[in-house]
């Protein structure tokens, strides 16, 4: 199991900074911090991917699949938004009218069928 370093974030950035600018050899930041190599080689690299973020541990990951899972399922309604206007343009306004026209007009047929009834009855 890899050992935990204990230096903080801050100085974790100082010396990816100084490694980066070239102020100081790996070797020398490494036994400066007390770190090996390798340690420092992935400070390097998750602050160059991440920022001073990425140094301050796993919270960018998960936020990172959190926003992967939350644009995705934006995708997903985006889509199912996208089907259901086409299908209302391909419908188009004519077909809606006609549908519309033929079941006021059949609504108005049983409530003419419906007249005689109620007259007697009043």
């Amino acid at each position: 199991m890899p050992r935990r370093t204990n230096v903080p974030s801050e100085r974790q950035g100082k010396a990816v900074l100084q490694m980066l600018r070239k102020e100081k050899t790996a070797a020398s930041l490494a036994r400066e911090f007390g770190v090996s190599e390798a340690t420092l080689y992935k400070w390097r690299n998750r602050f160059l991917t991440s920022g001073m973020q990425g140094l301050k541990g796993g919270k960018v990951e998960v936020e990172i699949k959190r926003l992967h899972h939350d644009v995705a399922e934006r995708d997903r309604i985006i889509g199912e938004q996208t089907v259901a206007l086409n299908v209302l343009k391909k419908s188009g306004p004519l077909s809606l009218t006609a549908e519309l026209r033929t079941r006021i007009e059949e609504e108005l047929q049983e409530l003419a069928a419906l007249k005689p009834r109620l007259t007697r009855v009043l």
